[in-house]
């Protein structure tokens, strides 16, 4: 049999079938479209940063000819005086910390009349007068004991007429 109904099934569906595969189309050439866009600004992107970086380098390099060409002087006349005032305040820090030690450690019967200390050398002498002979080995025992002395040498001695014994003792820093 024939079909003799005028409805236009078939058409319809092929329409439908027309239609979206323009709307596909459509969207692949957006998306195409979008990446090819962003890739450009991408480009463009990275051609803007690497002027700037360029530019930044420029001026760094600038500056740095500048700082170390004539206010380089101030700068290392700066960082001279910056290093000489920590060496004199560890001297002085070094000081006080011997000094502290040395009255911690003196014996009864010994008695200080000079102190000379030669930091950079890292040593110390020290005169003065005992008793006896026998506070003099105590006295040296004590520096010894010290956490700050290496070495502790009697250099010289010798008795008094008054009968009290003058010495002379040579410390050297750990």
């Amino acid at each position: 049999m024939a079909n003799i109904n005028l409805s236009t099934n078939e058409m319809d569906h092929v329409g439908q079938e027309r239609s979206s595969t323009k709307k596909g189309l459509i969207s692949v050439i957006m998306i195409l479209a979008f990446s090819i866009a962003t890739y450009g600004g991408l480009i463009i992107w990275k051609r803007s940063l690497e002027s700037k970086i360029a530019r930044a380098s420029e001026v760094y390099n600038t500056n740095y000819k500048q700082l170390m060409s004539g206010i380089n002087i101030e700068v290392t006349d700066l960082q001279n005086r910056i290093f000489i005032s920590k060496k004199i305040i560890k001297q002085r820090s070094l000081t006080r910390t011997v000094l502290e030690n040395i009255e911690k450690n003196i014996v009864s019967g010994v008695y200080l009349t000079l102190y000379s200390s030669d930091i950079d050398a890292r040593g110390l002498s020290l005169e003065g007068l005992a008793n006896s002979y026998n506070d003099l080995s105590r006295q040296v025992l004590s520096l010894k004991s010290s956490e700050i002395f290496s070495s502790v040498r009697v250099e010289k001695s010798s008795i008094l007429e008054s009968g009290k014994i003058s010495f002379l003792i040579k410390l050297e820093f750990k």
